[in-house]
């Protein structure tokens, strides 16, 4: 893994992770999760998603004690509106927000400090009924653009609507209750434009650099000049939770 950078205000790391683990970074992270998340663990009955669930969460622990300067067994996580995963107290005074999604064998994590955000993941796949997808989700003008595009591509098309807007609505914290038709992101523009009635012109896109194979996407305040800095994981191994020290509360 490279060496692990310092997050400063300004700035929004962004993480890739394979989660196809080691058995001993399996181990590592069994042994971090709360018994909460290990109550979702028994309830989920495919053993491989159960194993990518305890990475995925594994990682984000091992990442946000490496914010925090503090044990990754330590920290208590929430859910927040429509399921979002946030810090609880006394972890959430430090203002350290966070993002994350999943496709494939892939993760990706995305932190800022006093700004909300949000990211999202696909892997490059056929999509099943996407055509009634696009009709039942997608604005009137994505679904133009859509159409317009070659054959071969449509499926990398729609898969780069779907991650625009799903970032979106991860940094909202709306989850699939907004109508996603309602939110249009011109990701073709430069730079990209988001329109929603609800939340206009509080949100921005950036497509992100991602693995072969892999999209992805970043919403943040339209406001704010947040820089992205991709970060690479190796496997599923983390740098020891103490590497970069506490950030200190409100910061």
């Amino acid at each position: 893994m490279e060496e692990a950078p310092e997050l400063t205000p300004g700035v929004v790391h962004v993480w890739y992770a394979g989660l196809t683990a080691h058995p001993s970074e399996l181990v590592r992270h069994e042994a971090v999760l709360s018994s909460d998340e290990w109550s979702r663990v028994r309830r989920i009955r495919d053993p491989e998603a159960a194993r990518r669930f305890v990475v995925r969460r594994g990682l984000l622990r091992h990442l946000l004690a490496r914010y925090l300067g503090a044990p990754p067994q330590a920290l208590v996580l929430c859910q927040g509106r429509q399921g979002k995963p946030a810090l609880a107290r006394p972890w959430s005074q430090h203002n350290l927000h966070f993002s994350l999604s999943d496709s494939g064998d892939l993760a990706v994590y995305a932190f800022a400090i006093g700004h909300p955000l949000g990211v999202d993941l696909e892997r490059l796949r056929p999509v099943a009924r996407g055509i009634a997808l696009a009709r039942r989700h997608f604005s009137p003008g994505e679904q133009t653009w859509l159409q317009a595009q070659p054959p071969e591509r449509w499926e990398e098309a729609f898969l780069r609507c779907w991650t625009c807007k799903e970032a979106v609505v991860k940094a909202v914290g709306s989850g699939l209750t907004v109508p996603l038709q309602e939110i249009s992101v011109a990701h073709w523009e430069d730079p990209p434009r988001v329109t929603w009635p609800s939340q206009e012109g509080r949100w921005r896109i950036q497509l992100l650099e991602s693995p072969p194979g892999y999209l992805a996407a970043l919403a943040l305040p339209a406001e704010r000049p947040l820089t992205p800095q991709v970060h690479w994981v190796e496997g599923a191994s983390l740098p020891e939770f103490s590497a970069q020290g506490p950030l200190p509360p409100g910061r």
